[in-house]
């Protein structure tokens, strides 16, 4: 028995409301369930795509989420669009119409922990020197990923690290690992330059006092850093200022991932 324009209108009414709380669930009422799961496949692929970015950001990682979200968002507006004028056929046993509440709740706790994945993942601080490594000034404003991998905290890399009289997320310092654990440090009197691992490594620079670096050898073996000790070396805007070095240990490092903040797109510092 065909169902009345009442209960037509009726049931198209719910699969919207449903849809509206689930994408893909108003398709699924009304039976067409390849349609149903493409459409919550897409939001969940979009948001697997966020975790990534979270851990490994770069641009193809947010490429990906946003080419997932937009394509996720018009196939959900689609659904909301074509419930009125779609074929209606007996709905679909799928679990999004059997267990539509638990489907629902299960979908919107897991956006909700990577949305709070994505905002404990990455921060926004201000720098408190002057740095001309990367040409930032005081008060510049870094964007930072949280989640930092021990085997690229290496010599060479630009790091963020808590300044010398700051030890919240407010301000840090922008500096680049002069010598990591393992590595041998030693200085070149004739050149007045680092060598680590028996490799050029810049100029002298200045101990800073509250950072202070134990003797470095001159001559004869070097001096291995132990687990857990960084140097970095700072260079600030001021050319009339010497470069400087600090030693810091893993916790003081905040970030081997940045990004300037200005204008349009983050521009990537390294």
């Amino acid at each position: 028995m065909n169902p009345s324009a009442g209960e037509n209108a009726k049931h198209r009414s719910q699969a919207r409301w449903r849809s509206m709380i689930l994408p893909g669930a108003g398709y699924a009422l009304l039976g067409d369930g390849q349609s149903a799961w493409r459409t919550l496949l897409l939001t969940l692929a979009a948001l697997a795509a966020m975790i990534a970015v979270c851990f490994w950001p770069s641009a193809i990682t947010l490429t990906l989420m946003v080419a997932l979200a937009a394509v996720g968002l018009f196939a959900w507006s689609r659904e909301l669009r074509s419930i009125k004028t779609c074929v209606a056929r007996d709905a679909t046993a799928s679990i999004l119409n059997r267990w539509f509440s638990i489907v629902a709740l299960a979908t919107y706790l897991f956006a909700a922990w990577v949305l709070m994945l994505a905002a404990t993942s990455f921060g926004a601080l201000q720098v408190s020197k002057d740095s001309a490594i990367v040409n930032l000034n005081t008060g510049s404003k870094v964007l930072f990923n949280r989640h930092l991998q021990t085997d690229k905290l290496r010599a060479g890399a630009l790091i963020a690290f808590h300044g010398e009289t700051h030890d919240d997320d407010r301000d840090l310092d922008i500096g680049r690992i002069l010598a990591a654990p393992g590595d041998q440090l030693r200085i070149d009197e004739m050149k007045n330059e680092y060598l680590v691992n028996d490799r050029p490594a810049g100029a002298v620079a200045e101990s800073i006092d509250s950072y202070a670096v134990p003797a470095i050898p001159t001559s004869g073996n070097a001096w291995t850093l132990p687990d857990d000790l960084y140097l970095v070396v700072l260079e600030p805007n001021d050319s009339s200022a010497p470069r400087r070095v600090a030693q810091l240990r893993r916790q003081a490092i905040v970030s081997h991932r940045l990004w300037r903040i200005a204008p349009g797109m983050p521009v990537r510092l390294d």
